[in-house]
């Protein structure tokens, strides 16, 4: 049986239901093969998805990649509810969150995973960051350090690696092709396949190096 809390009243998780206004209450419970309740909380003024399970003393935080969400973890969750209290969200503008305003950044991000804590009155966990959490779990642990017991990067992004000549010669390649009009010549495809909005949000986050927060994470 998959392992499942409650945290709080209603008032205290800002949790959607019918008496709010963003409800949708056909989507309020969502089960899944893993028998896990998807819920919602209204964070910076938006409709967050989240799923919270087991009741274990300490609490593990799960991070998605970009492009993926908070279902990516149910099979580590699965293995973990039963000795830990365990949480993994939809980061705005993936799975059945909300989608995010086009000047959104990692600082952004991580506060909103920051003020879900608050509402589920988690006071320090252990965050596991898969390559875009991992940024956000960086952010957390440099601006939010009273929140975080230690962080877990997993292919992590962030730091940019240094690069060798030959791939500055790939871009410029890339580069003068395209302006010759080549077909065939595909971006990323985490890029390509984003609305405009999210184009704005994905060129920000992928250029911000944070190199230099790592001497503020102890």
């Amino acid at each position: 049986m998959a392992c499942d809390v409650e945290v709080g009243t209603k008032q205290q998780r800002n949790v959607i239901d019918n008496s709010n206004p963003h409800c949708d209450n056909s989507q309020n419970i969502n089960r899944n093969p893993y028998g896990f309740e998807r819920k919602f909380a209204v964070v910076n003024g938006k409709k967050l998805s989240y799923f919270s399970v087991g009741n274990g003393e300490n609490t593990l935080v799960f991070l998605h990649g970009w492009g993926s969400d908070a279902t990516a973890f149910f099979f580590a969750m699965k293995q973990l509810c039963a000795k830990y209290r365990v949480v993994a969200l939809d980061f705005f503008g993936f799975g059945q969150s909300d989608f995010p305003p086009d000047y959104y950044d990692v600082a952004h991000y991580a506060n909103d995973v920051a003020k879900l804590l608050e509402m589920l009155k988690i006071e320090k966990a252990t965050f596991f960051g898969h390559s875009f959490g991992g940024r956000v779990a960086i952010e957390l642990a440099a601006f939010y350090p009273q929140i975080v017991n230690r962080i877990v990067l997993i292919d992590s992004a962030g730091i940019k690696p240094r690069r060798k000549p030959s791939y500055y010669l790939k871009v410029l390649a890339h580069k003068i092709l395209k302006k010759l009009g080549k077909s065939g010549l595909r971006g990323s495809s985490d890029y390509s396949s984003l609305s405009e909005d999210m184009k704005k949000v994905f060129v920000r986050v992928v250029n911000y190096d944070q190199k230099n927060l790592l001497e503020k994470i102890k």
